[in-house]
């Protein structure tokens, strides 16, 4: 994980300048800020997956503070039973005693928005979900994504600055080049998990074993 310091110097090397007059210092944590805010958005990256339990009162829970996004809601007891999500409109539609769903609906009691599950009756459950990453307002501060991302949070932060003086060209090139990053990272990523054995390319040296006396 990078600091805010590691990244700001990142972001000088894709300016090409460390002149703070076009974009000064405010601007460009705002903007490597946004950048990690949009790829925490677009992708799924397990290093910001989070576990918790839900405490549902008449089917409703409060959504935990620092969800960006659900990925999955499952019973603590049987762990093979997991809630499908449907949108409100349906869920307003299902008897209170369906099983197995959930969704996220407005309640006018608490005025914010809530998970609902379905049966009723469910008390507590658990969740997995994308935690909307901190802001990084120190140069010490860590950001959350891996150093993999640091590449691409370097040229959508430069796109975004680029973009708010509306040099369009140049905005294009960097965002294409951060989405690539992106996807590199993703990719490097998936690799560290490893491949099934019946599935991964075999080297030549595992193909033809070595004769031996």
């Amino acid at each position: 994980m990078s600091t805010l310091a590691t990244y700001k110097q990142s972001l000088t090397y894709r300016l090409a300048s460390s002149n703070t007059s076009y974009h000064d210092d405010t601007e460009r944590e705002a903007a490597i800020n946004e950048a990690i805010g949009d790829i925490a958005e677009r992708y799924d990256i397990p290093a910001l997956y989070k576990r918790g339990s839900l405490t549902f009162t008449s089917g409703m829970a409060t959504i935990p503070a620092d969800c960006l996004r659900i990925v999955k809601i499952w019973n603590p007891t049987t762990q093979t039973i997991e809630y499908e999500y449907i949108p409100e409109d349906e869920f307003d539609g299902k008897p209170t005693t369906a099983a197995n769903y959930w969704s996220i609906d407005y309640d006018t009691a608490s005025s914010t928005r809530k998970i609902k599950i379905l049966p009723a009756s469910i008390t507590t459950a658990n969740i997995r979900y994308i935690f909307t990453p901190a802001v990084l307002a120190n140069d010490s501060d860590v950001s959350s994504l891996p150093t993999q991302f640091d590449d691409a949070v370097a040229y959508k932060a430069a796109a975004i600055l680029l973009r708010n003086e509306r040099s369009w060209d140049a905005f294009k090139a960097m965002d294409d080049e951060g989405n690539k990053m992106t996807i590199k990272a993703i990719d490097a990523l998936k690799i560290q998990g490893g491949t099934k054995a019946g599935t991964r390319l075999k080297s030549r040296y595992e193909k033809y074993p070595l004769i031996t006396n």
